[in-house]
């Protein structure tokens, strides 16, 4: 038997932590997994010991403002891991709390195999180091990204993207003409981006409504932001749709995304679309100072050009983000086209990301 004790912090990561441990127990029958993750994962088999939306938190400031919280987690996790046997430690993305317990998995023998790096080239070249010692080997997403770990000394391997383990991303998206004439409106998932993110997005769609009368407008859900939308779409003059972010991004013929992995999930899925993202004055003052690349949307940052327009803070404004969407309509798709199929050359590895780590992680193992 194979004990894993794995940890993701948010949706994102719970769905490839769930593709991970399916393809692990593929290759050895009898695996058993410990940790954190949401419902993607627990139907997988893992024993959570807190539920993922105690973790699911971004932001400086908003992190701090739940510090007590995550630290609790952080000490119990801490035990498990002293108390119990475990054969590895997977972490998965989710920095700043899995950097810390990787560092104290590797201090007492565990070992620890990092799947989806930390953007560390991004925001955080100084705790390139700390990563180095506290991982045996990193698995990463974008070329890119080996020869900037490789300079630490880590062991890197870039295992492809686990978007493109999925058929709906590998396989050619629907053209723009095919497309509904409907605007995706992607707020986040969190409560914090959701209060950040749809008063604005209901003042863009009442200034866009004036321009595109023959426009519908839907705001992709979750189960758990389908309400906090609703309550305060109510006296909106815009009848508003609902609808999955997979439908959205594939039959949309427009889209406003919040930044994060939504932005590289609609590229793929060949959805155009004006990235955007407010938060707080403290989380984004913070950010600014520590984030060195110059582009923020991941499209943007694997071809290192402009391909996708981001509007940030003071730029994320319902006038500048209507205009941004009255530009694109009369873009060329067929050149955002082939700036897709580019990407998802440089992005695809074969056998699959999930695969791929599973195969690395059981061969470590078997030469313990």
């Amino acid at each position: 038997m194979l004990r894993f004790f794995i940890v993701a912090g948010d949706p994102s990561g719970d769905r490839y932590g769930a593709s991970l441990m399916k393809a692990l127990r593929l290759l050895h029958t009898d695996c058993q997994f410990e940790g954190i993750g949401g419902p993607l994962m627990e139907f997988e088999g893992l024993k959570a010991i807190v539920p993922i939306e105690t973790m699911s938190v971004v932001g400086f400031w908003e992190v701090l403002k739940r510090y007590s919280t995550l630290k609790a987690v952080l000490e119990q996790a801490k035990r498990l891991l002293s108390t119990q046997v475990f054969d590895a430690f997977i972490p998965i993305d989710y920095p700043g709390f899995n950097i810390r317990l990787a560092t104290f998995a590797k201090s007492i023998g565990t070992p620890v195999c990092y799947y989806i790096a930390p953007q560390l080239w991004a925001w955080g070249k100084n705790r390139a180091k700390k990563l180095a010692a506290a991982v045996d080997i990193l698995f990463v997403l974008f070329p890119f990204e080996v020869t900037f770990f490789e300079q630490y000394s880590i062991q890197t391997i870039f295992v492809g993207h686990p978007l493109l383990d999925y058929p709906e991303f590998s396989e050619d998206s629907l053209p723009h003409k095919e497309r509904k004439k409907d605007i995706a409106l992607f707020p986040g998932s969190r409560k914090q981006e959701i209060q950040q993110h749809l008063p604005l997005l209901i003042a863009t769609a009442s200034l866009l409504q004036k321009e595109l009368p023959d426009h519908t407008f839907s705001f992709a859900q979750a189960p758990s932001t389908k309400l906090s939308i609703e309550k305060e779409i109510q006296d909106s003059s815009i009848n508003f749709n609902f609808s999955t972010s997979r439908n959205l991004q594939t039959t949309s013929s427009i889209g406003l995304v919040k930044t994060g992995t939504t932005t590289l999930e609609s590229f793929l899925l060949g959805l155009p679309y004006v990235m955007y993202y407010k938060t707080s004055f403290v989380s984004y003052s913070i950010s600014k100072n520590l984030i060195t690349l110059p582009y923020i949307a991941l499209p943007n940052i694997i071809v290192n050009k402009t391909i996708v327009t981001e509007r940030i803070q003071s730029k994320a404004t319902p006038t500048i983000l209507a205009n941004d969407v009255l530009t694109l309509l009369h873009q060329d798709f067929e050149v955002l086209h082939s700036e897709q199929l580019k990407v998802k050359k440089l992005l695809f590895k074969q056998n699959g990301a999930a695969n791929n780590v599973a195969s690395f992680i059981v061969s470590l193992l078997a030469k313990k």
